[in-house]
């Protein structure tokens, strides 16, 4: 920024700039220049050679020539040695002057334009004295002129200064730059007025001295000034201080004085307004400083950090849980708070442990400023809902790789940041591991990839949300002596439970898994689920291994993963039956492979890109060709691709061929991670997925083309024509995702969940009995899918407040909210390994690599997969305790927790119960999560097939029509498909032609056929009708045969009775 100062050395950055631009043409490097130098033109050669390299390197020279003879001239009016070089001094110095003067004027190409420059005036200023030096002694005025063109050279040197000076490159450069400019004029100003005064003073303080002395004065003056005098003179008037106690003598000095303060009354006051509106525009957040403290470790968080993000996150941050709020937070961001953030700041709860700074994570003098290179981790937060997630996940891993430089290189490798980073597409993560050098800890958490898989989950684990939401959340303790509800206390104490990770008792070595985990549950009231031990230098996490027998738990570091209340159940687990002695014993060895551990860690982060590429490279390729292996060998698919036409039908409306399906309301970029859970395996059967959509999916659906069992209906969910043509009617499950944001939107607010919300009530209004899985982008718009005009549901919604866990609908595991992944994020500050454990319980098998199955195929470790099983009959009213025993010894199944459907305790909503007490009754209406190699077919219920044949005496013509060919096409080929009997190529030609061709018959059937089914439809609503008003009537006489009965046994009793 270009400013007009009083003083030349603001004007001389004015001055230079306007010589640049003369001389733009010139600007280039003299290696380039000497090779283009026009030998017949001395002057545009001498031009050149001072606008380039050399021209600096005179310049420089000449700012040391001036400061050392300004600084040897102040030391001479201390030192009278001095003063006999001083003379020969300013020859060399003003010859140099000269000369200097004299090429850059005969080289300039306007000479009129140089000349009146404030860089040549001064130049001017400080070479005529060399034209009087021979005899200025004798000439008292114009020698003290003389002298005070010693004194100019300071501004050469402020204007130097002022040239080159370079400010930091970031957003606070204009402020630094004007701060040295006020400093450089208060400093010009100060030691060129105390030479000057210092000239003027000593001729006349002498005159005044030698006139004491001759009448005879007994303590006459001072004989001369000193330099400092003057400074200290010059600093008290500019301060408008004026003690008196040093005056001036000389006319001259007085005038000088006048100059002085009219130039700072002027000058000084501008710069300085200039300096604090500079300031007025950065935050107070930009200018904060956090200073690390030993004893409180702290975090660093930054990417995209909005209020509801925040919320969730520091809520788990600091809870007592972890050890209360012992630890702070800096933030971390671009731009100064929002109004609701700065609110935020300021609740007293996390007001002392919660630092915000505005800078930039990219700059090193910002990450300095928060102190990451001693921080324990760094957290990278993201924008969920972003319309260009590939740039923001681009954003983020680029500053997770600048944060982990920064720390390298300031703490020279001794320390590796652990950085949990939220990422929106799987695919960023291939591109965040490829492009580090070193091998790392970090943590990403995918949360496209998290959402679908739990949304897919809840189709055949339904509450599986709510499940998964309250074990991540702390809860502390609970007191459900405040709810009145017995579904409520039951779902608060399950709120209470967490995973917590703990050593195992060396006293289990030996026994099976289910048997540990039978005697921890009786012992204790905690769920063990999962395991975790070193096997060949590998640490291997699996969930449920059934009969596998618990090898040393020292050698091979066996951890365990437990659902309990608090960590002392975790302790009890870890000293089950140890001595004082062996507790004692095992602490110190577990202390000493903490060290171990750490000093190997300490090692890996030495490990440069020369040592990791090479196993990188290879692994890069070998993990992609893995991964299309495990797709296919864990997960059922096509042997060939379908074309979207041949599953695009036109209405699948009171299909009976297609129910108790899955409906999907809207169309997801990343709708291949929510069927992929849905076609594993280990499934006993496939539901229908069909995809209703206002667009067809061409791009997407390349993605999906191999998955059986898929059927696309163009059409709106927000239209009950289309609904119906999806059979919502028959489905068994219905999931909503939030609408995409797009471009157009300015800003995202709680109206991007309004679209949902009516999908929402559309599909209720048509089918209460379907299960609704929601996506929300907000926590606050759940109130909204309620029916407040209940008065049960109206109370619980006041009870639960703002507190999202305790509304009906989310202890239910209907609703998604995207929070959830916040609280996650923070969890894994506190536990990294519980993103594997959760990944397990959605995807199984899927997240591990091919070394690690090869060796737990080979430690006969296996994995489990969660289910959820009706109760068996033979448990009916009885404990869970019993219950449980009987799932882990007799069906090596582990049981998390009850999913009680409404009416199970008088509840109106179904709910998820963690870890229930042991004599919690068990009903019919119960269904239980439990996780297991396999699940036996005695114990999976097998209703689906009744709902199927319930419909099958109304529509019994239906099959003939031809629009449903090729469904059953489709049916035999995926049939095929499971059977392992593999078409031919020219089978899989000959039906994908002959679907083709069934297609399009579909989709030209003539308006006829149509008005068939309309008539047909229309039949069968008036035989329902009939028959709710058959059971209409009948209710009511039973209800008169009641009324009647009641009233004869009233008056037989009576009589009796007289």
């Amino acid at each position: 920024m270009r400013r007009n100062q009083i003083l030349p050395i603001n004007t001389q950055e004015d001055e230079e700039s306007e010589d640049e631009s003369e001389n733009q043409n010139f600007n280039e490097d003299e290696d380039e220049e000497q090779t283009f130098l026009p030998t017949n033109n001395l002057r545009i050669t001498v031009e050149r050679l001072l606008t380039g390299q050399s021209g600096k390197l005179i310049e420089y020279f000449t700012a040391f020539l001036s400061f050392f003879s300004v600084v040897y001239y102040i030391l001479s009016t201390y030192i009278t040695s001095m003063v006999n070089y001083l003379d020969t001094l300013d020859y060399i110095v003003l010859i140099y002057y000269i000369s200097e003067f004299s090429i850059r004027l005969w080289s300039a190409p306007h000479s009129i334009n140089f000349l009146i420059k404030a860089s040549s005036i001064v130049d001017i200023l400080c070479v005529w004295p060399i034209f009087f030096l021979h005899n200025y002694s004798q000439m008292s005025q114009l020698g003290k002129f003389i002298r005070i063109s010693r004194n100019i050279r300071i501004l050469k040197v402020s204007m130097f200064a002022n040239k080159h000076y370079k400010s930091p490159d970031s957003e606070f450069s204009s402020v630094s730059h004007q701060y040295f400019i006020l400093f450089l004029t208060l400093t010009t100003i100060i030691l060129l007025s105390s030479g000057i005064l210092l000239i003027f003073e000593n001729d006349d303080r002498h005159s005044a001295y030698l006139s004491d002395i001759a009448k005879g004065c007994t303590s006459p003056g001072k004989s001369s000034a000193t330099f400092d005098e003057m400074i200290y003179y010059v600093v008290v008037t500019l301060a408008t201080v004026g003690y008196g106690d040093i005056t001036l003598a000389s006319d001259e000095g007085r005038a000088c004085v006048i100059i002085l303060i009219v130039i700072s009354i002027v000058l000084i006051p501008k710069q300085t307004n200039e300096l604090i509106v500079l300031m007025q525009m950065q935050s107070k957040y930009a200018r904060n400083k956090y200073r690390s403290n030993p004893e409180i470790p702290h975090i660093l968080v930054c990417g995209h950090v909005e209020l509801s993000a925040l919320k969730f996150f520091c809520k788990e941050l600091f809870h007592p849980d972890h050890g209360g709020q012992d630890k702070h937070a800096i933030i971390l961001q671009h731009n100064p708070p929002s109004q609701e953030i700065e609110q935020f700041l300021h609740n007293p709860q996390f007001e002392l442990f919660l630092h915000y700074l505005q800078g930039n994570p990219m700059l090193d003098r910002d990450l300095r400023r928060t102190s990451v290179y001693s921080s324990k981790a760094c957290v990278l937060l993201t924008d969920k809902y972003i319309t260009d997630s590939h740039s923001a996940d681009h954003k983020n891993v680029l500053t997770g790789l600048a944060i982990k430089k920064f720390v390298h290189h300031q703490t020279k490798g001794e320390n590796s940041i652990r950085l949990c980073i939220q990422l929106i597409k799987p695919e960023s993560k291939a591109h965040y591991y490829s492009s580090l050098s070193f091998k790392s800890n970090d943590l990403l958490i995918v949360v496209e990839e998290f959402k679908m898989n739990l949304l897919a989950k809840s189709c055949f684990c339904p509450g599986i949300i709510s499940l998964l939401g309250n074990l991540i959340q702390s809860a502390g303790e609970i007191d459900d002596s405040q709810y009145e509800d017995e579904w409520l206390k039951e779902y608060m104490t399950g709120i209470g439970h967490e995973i917590y990770r703990a050593a195992l008792s060396s006293k289990f070595e030996g026994k099976t898994f289910t048997e540990i985990a039978a005697t921890v549950y009786n012992e204790f009231g905690g769920i063990l689920f999962g395991i975790e031990l070193d096997v060949g230098g590998q640490t291997i996490i699996r969930l449920n291994p059934g009969n596998y027998v618990i090898p040393n738990t020292f050698e091979n570091k066996v951890k365990v993963y437990i659902i309990c209340e608090d960590k002392k159940v975790a302790d009890q687990v870890t000293n089950y039956e140890l001595l004082q002695e062996e507790i004692t014993q095992f602490q110190q060895m577990q202390n000493h492979q903490k060290k171990k551990q750490k000093e190997l860690e300490k090692q890996e982060s030495m490990f440069l890109q020369s040592v990791f590429e090479e196993d990188s490279e290879g692994q890069k390729n070998k993990g992609n060709i893995e991964d299309i292996e495990s797709t296919e060998g864990d997960y059922v698919l096509m042997p060939e691709s379908i074309p979207l036409i041949n599953v695009t039908l036109i209405s699948l409306r009171d299909s009976i061929k297609v129910t108790n399906h899955i409906v999907l309301c809207g169309i997801h970029s990343s709708i291949y991670y929510f069927i992929l859970p849905l076609r594993a395996k280990y499934l006993k059967e496939f539901q229908y997925i069909v995809i209703l959509c206002e667009e067809q999916p061409t791009k997407i659906w390349n993605d999906i083309n191999r998955f059986p069992k898929i059927i696309f209906i163009k059409g709106s969910p927000l239209k009950h024509e289309d609904l119906m043509r999806a059979n919502i009617q028959f489905a068994d499950k219905a999931v909503i995702f939030s609408k995409e944001v797009t471009k157009e939107m300015n800003q995202v607010d709680e109206m991007l969940d309004s679209e949902s919300i009516f999908i929402y009530k559309a599909i209720q209004k048509l089918n209460k009995n379907v299960q609704i899985m929601i996506e929300l982008v907000f926590p606050s718009n759940i109130h909204l899918l309620h029916d407040s005009s209940d008065k049960q549901i109206a109370q619980n919604l006041i009870q639960a407040g703002d507190n999202t866990e305790l509304i009906p609908l989310f202890a239910a595991g209907q609703v998604y909210i995207s929070p959830m992944i916040d609280t996650l994020t923070c969890q894994t500050y506190y536990n990294p390994h519980i993103l594997t454990v959760l990944q397990q319980i959605l995807t199984g098998d899927k997240q591990s690599s091919a070394v690690i199955r090869a060796i737990c195929d080979h430690a006969d470790l296996h994995q489990s997969n969660l289910y959820q099983i009706p109760v068996p009959e033979d448990y009916f009213n009885k404990t869970f305790g019993q219950l449980f025993h009987y799932l882990a010894t007799e069906q090596q199944l582990i049981a998390l927790a009850l999913y009680r459907l409404p009416g199970s305790v008088g509840n109106q909503f179904p709910y998820t119960y963690t870890n229930p007490k042991e004599n919690t009754k068990i009903t019919h209406r119960d269904r239980v999560f439990v996780l297991g190699h396999s699940v036996s077919s005695d114990l999976i219920n097998n209703d689906e097939t009744g709902q199927e044949s319930m419909y099958e005496d109304f529509l019994v013509n239906e099959e003939d029509l031809s629009q449903f060919e090729n469904l059953r096409k489709l049916d035999m080929a995926f049939s095929k498909h499971s059977n392992k009997k593999i078409p031919t190529k020219q089978e899989v030609k000959e039906q994908q032609q002959l679907n083709q061709k069934i297609d399009l018959e579909n989709l030209n059937q003539n308006s006829a056929t149509f008005k068939v089914m309309e008539n047909i439809n229309d039949q069968i609503d008036k035989i329902r009708t009939q028959i709710t008003n058959l059971k209409l009537n009948i209710q009511e006489q039973d209800e008169d045969i009641k009324d009647k009965i009641k009233s004869a046994f009233r008056q037989e009793i009576a009589s009796l009775l007289n």
